[in-house]
């Protein structure tokens, strides 16, 4: 049976938003189970599905006349699209070993939201990605977050320099300081940790990975064991296989079978590398395992480790504040009781998933995408280095509410 184009448009938009609701609640219930794992296949059909919607809502537009429905679809295009985008950018930016990199930007998935993505911005959507704010309200609260959390992080804490060298000393005034100061001041003490520059970035492998208990589990039941078996399939009755799968069996019985307290939230430290390190939990409070997984992965540099303290504060320091709803959502639902163990009434802000945070507010506010480009970054270092905070600070407002590159040091006067 055939339909009016517009009935047709509307079923379709339909069935499209039914499918985006039955792969959200499935990308969310993998996420919450498995403590953040995710589902290549099924994320990337979730950012399609919003594209899809994003395309389907603007040729809706063009046939629209109604200024307040065209109002009202293109707004709902542009959050469409700027979820899409932004999973896109998480997905591609995770920390994946980097032998199997690959695997993201290789995958059919992601060669169709590409197609997608230039299908969206050849049908007008480039309007939805403006980097202005016209907000000066949130500008203002959004430069005095970003300015903040530089100079918070901009002189490390870690480089001191022993006052004298007390080898140096003449003979007499080092025999005092030794006899006096011995712990305080030894003998040939070592420089500050420089840490590793621009340039020096190296691998590293390792032939195990921690990662959550129940991921754990997950990975031997839904990827070792059906190799495995994949493989006695193959060649039946051999016995090391079959002596594999029964060792796989056991390990997943044994997890099953452990159970643990979850820990309070410790003293937080930056990064949640140092807390599972020391503890041997997640964030969340989940017990941390070994599983003989071999990775690849770089060392990072100082300016990046800069860039993850500096993103992960300002998500932190404007969560709650009213610029970002999707962001004081997820702010007010860890507060909340019914976050459980995930969340923290009294600091919600140190259980907040920064990473995901700070995608809520670029998708948001576009401009601040730059924080994650190198040059963009450094030149804003520059500015924070050379500047009052008052100054950078009425600069970078500026900028924000132009939707302009951040500005030079030099044109600041």
């Amino acid at each position: 049976m055939d339909y009016p184009l517009e009935e047709r448009r509307s079923r379709k938009l339909k069935e499209l938003e039914e499918q985006e609701e039955y792969l959200e609640r499935s990308v969310s219930e993998l996420e919450t189970n498995y403590s953040g794992l995710k589902d290549i296949d099924l994320t990337f059909k979730l950012i399609n599905t919003k594209f899809l919607i994003a395309i389907e809502l603007l040729e809706s537009i063009e046939v629209t006349k109604n200024s307040s429905i065209t109002d009202r679809l293109t707004e709902k295009a542009r959050e469409k699209s700027m979820q899409a985008v932004g999973m896109l950018e998480e997905l591609t930016g995770e920390k994946v070993s980097e032998d199997q990199r690959f695997l993201l930007t290789e995958s059919s998935g992601y060669q169709e939201a590409k197609e997608l993505f230039n299908t969206l911005l050849l049908r007008g959507g480039g309007i939805f990605f403006d980097n202005k704010v016209k907000n000066k309200r949130n500008a203002g609260l959004i430069a005095d977050a970003v300015i903040g959390s530089i100079r918070k992080y901009l002189y490390p804490d870690d480089r001191y320099k022993p006052l004298f060298k007390t080898e140096d000393l003449p003979e007499f005034i080092k025999n005092f300081v030794k006899n006096l100061f011995y712990i305080l001041a030894p003998e040939h003490q070592t420089g500050p940790p420089d840490g590793i520059e621009e340039g020096e970035e190296t691998l590293y492998s390792s032939d195990k990975l921690k990662m959550p208990l129940s991921q754990a589990i997950y990975y031997y039941e839904n990827e070792v064991l059906p190799e495995l078996e994949k493989q006695l399939r193959e060649n039946p009755g051999d016995r090391e296989i079959q002596n594999n799968i029964e060792m796989v069996k056991q390990k997943v019985e044994e997890y099953k079978s452990m159970k643990f307290i979850p820990r309070s939230t410790p003293i937080v430290m930056p990064k949640d590398f140092y807390t599972e390190g020391l503890t041997g939990y997640t964030a969340d409070g989940e017990l941390l395992v070994t599983v003989p997984f071999p990775v690849i992965f770089r060392s990072g540099t100082n300016l990046q480790r800069l860039q993850e303290l500096v993103l992960d504060d300002i998500a932190r320091k404007l969560a709650g504040r009213g610029v970002c709803p999707e962001l004081d959502r997820e702010y007010y639902y860890l507060k909340g009781l019914e976050s459980g163990r995930r969340g923290s009434s009294r600091t919600p802000g140190f259980k907040l998933n920064t990473v995901k945070g700070f995608r809520m507010l670029k998708n948001r506010y576009p401009f601040l995408k730059q924080l994650e480009d190198r040059e963009s970054f450094k030149k804003l270092l520059t500015l924070v280095r050379k500047s009052s905070k008052k100054t950078a600070q009425k600069m970078l407002e500026k900028a924000i509410i132009q939707g302009t590159d951040y500005p030079e040091r030099d044109k600041i006067e």
